[in-house]
């Protein structure tokens, strides 16, 4: 072999093993990013048959924004209980929905502060990162002589078990009671705790009882941190 093929031979193997390299660090960065860049909850598949399913169908097409499936989010979220948010629909005609920690935050409180038993009630905040954290916790300050404040402070390690105690959460948690436990601060608050990867998986369940939906389940590229 002359020096000149050899020469061209070693710079073939050369961009040939630019390019795999290339090729690999844009794979692995697409997978090492995922379980952060991937925002939502829940996949859901409409029949193809079905308004949605259509509707489905059009986004993916162009002939129609994703504005316009957050209608469908909406009645779902009347439906459930639980508020949802469209965040993008996926080649496979799948609508990823998002559970809406912000309006959650604020039905909770809502609910929460109605009980005459509680006098104040604010969302714990999670120390910031890339991930939701699995549980979203409130601090319900009671009020001084009420019944559940008096069993929050005779009996802390039993709060579940109190009636009080379990009338307030589950009316405070609304329809993500199933999600939803309680226990008692070194000051003597009652803490609300949402564990979230529970109401995603409620959620799904219940989406797939819907007749419109083919199937739902959560997605299971988002991990919730601790």
């Amino acid at each position: 072999m002359s020096a000149q093929e050899t020469w061209l031979s070693r710079r073939v193997r050369e961009c040939a093993l630019l390019v795999g390299l290339l090729a690999f660090q844009g794979v692995a960065m697409d997978y090492s990013t995922a379980a952060t860049t991937v925002a939502g909850d829940i996949i859901v598949k409409f029949k193809d048959d079905s308004s949605s399913g259509k509707l489905m169908s059009q986004i993916v097409r162009g002939a129609m924004q994703l504005k316009e499936a957050e209608k469908v989010a909406a009645r779902l979220s009347q439906r459930l209980g639980v508020p949802l948010t469209p965040v993008r629909v996926t080649s496979g005609r799948e609508l990823l929905l998002a559970i809406d920690r912000d309006r959650l935050t604020r039905d909770v409180l809502q609910r929460a502060t109605r009980n005459s038993s509680v006098s104040k009630a604010e969302p714990v905040h999670a120390p910031a990162g890339v991930l939701p954290p699995r549980e979203m916790k409130f601090v319900l300050d009671l009020q001084k002589g009420a019944a559940a404040e008096r069993e929050a402070s005779r009996r802390p390690a039993a709060t579940a078990d109190s009636a009080e105690i379990k009338t307030l959460v589950d009316d405070a948690a609304g329809d993500l009671k199933a999600a939803a436990s309680a226990s008692v601060d070194e000051r003597g608050r009652l803490v609300l705790a949402i564990d979230m990867a529970a109401l995603t998986t409620q959620v799904a369940k219940q989406l797939e009882q819907c007749t419109e939906v083919e199937y739902a389940q959560p997605n299971l590229m988002l991990k919730h941190t601790r």
